[in-house]
């Protein structure tokens, strides 16, 4: 095979699997800023040149920030609003956008962040979609250097973090198990024990939505 051919080969082979990998996608129109993604800081090339975040099938979580410049009469203004948190369970296909009334002027979109109401759109159809999200609580005095990713920890909604219920419940069940027996293997218990909830940690992180709320439901109701 000439080497032209077998390069032309490998590039499409290339682009076939960063297709494959980054097939779902998600428009983050200005002036939002994203901050973290699938708790961890964004890239600078999180967004492409059309506004748009790609993503791979399953679990992501997006942190956006409203951070833009607004005349007030007549001069401009910088201002920022709340953190804005975005939860996806991606098929894998999914073209999706938001949208929301652009502010016109300072005052305006100081209504707007007061609310932030945001639409989510499937932009091969038009039609609106359900997506979880929500405003992060609001933090009062100087900001400097915020830490969404441990703020989200704190309130329990961090990126495919465990519920503090579900790990308090797990944790318990399996101290119990790792009583002594009669023949005094404690040490082996354990060892299978912390084997035993590392895999379920990695299921229960692997698992859509819908399946964790069953398993929440589930383990609590063995308490």
């Amino acid at each position: 095979m000439r080497l032209p051919h077998l390069l032309a080969m490998i590039c499409a082979l290339s682009s076939s699997l960063c297709s494959m990998a980054y097939a779902a996608t998600i428009e983050i129109p200005r002036p939002y800023v994203v901050y973290l993604q699938d708790g961890k800081t964004a890239k600078s090339s999180a967004l492409n040149a059309e506004r748009k975040v790609n993503l791979s099938a399953g679990a992501h979580q997006l942190v956006i920030r409203f951070d833009g410049s607004f005349k007030d009469q007549s001069e401009n203004r910088l201002l920022s609003g709340e953190p804005v948190v975005i939860n996806l369970d991606l098929k894998g296909d999914e073209a999706l956008a938001i949208q929301f009334a652009y502010p016109r002027n300072y005052r305006a979109a100081e209504q707007f962040i007061a609310q932030q109401k945001l639409t989510f759109i499937d932009t091969k159809t038009g039609a609106p979609v359900a997506i979880d999200h929500f405003v992060m609580p609001k933090k009062e005095g100087l900001q400097i250097g915020r830490d969404y990713q441990a703020e989200l920890l704190a309130m329990g909604k961090g990126f495919q973090q465990v519920p503090a219920e579900l790990a308090m419940a797990t944790t318990a069940a399996m101290a119990a198990a790792a009583v002594p027996d009669a023949k005094g293997n404690a040490q082996g218990t354990v060892d299978k024990n912390v084997q035993t909830l590392e895999m379920l940690k990695y299921w229960y992180t692997q698992a859509d939505a819908e399946t964790r709320k069953n398993f929440q439901h589930w383990i609590i109701s063995q308490q």
